[in-house]
């Protein structure tokens, strides 16, 4: 047997283009960001309709103005692969940890 705990929190910035300009002058954006921790490959990837008049004059905007935001946040690295295992490798693991 065996558990597993963690407790993340992070703050970045996402660099996000205009892929779609809609009918009521919004914008629709998507970005992505990948940032190496630990070994670990952790990808950010943010997408949502915003308004032009939220954009702030250095050009960012807070992700509380990103309406419909699908913010998605994953892991890639060999702890992800460990925790992702199927039953079998699970079990040969446990049994024959070398």
């Amino acid at each position: 047997s065996g558990t597993q705990q963690r407790n993340e929190k992070f703050q970045t910035t996402v660099s996000a283009r205009i892929v779609k300009i809609l009918a009521n002058g919004n914008y629709y954006i998507y970005g992505t960001r990948e940032i190496f921790v630990d070994g670990q490959k952790q990808i950010v990837k943010i997408s949502g309709v915003i308004r032009p008049e939220d954009i702030s004059p250095d050009n960012t905007i807070d992700s509380k103005y990103i309406a419909d935001a699908k913010i998605a946040y994953e892991t890639q690295g060999d702890l992800k692969r460990y925790t992702e295992q199927n039953w079998l490798a699970k079990f040969w693991s446990a049994i024959a940890p070398w």
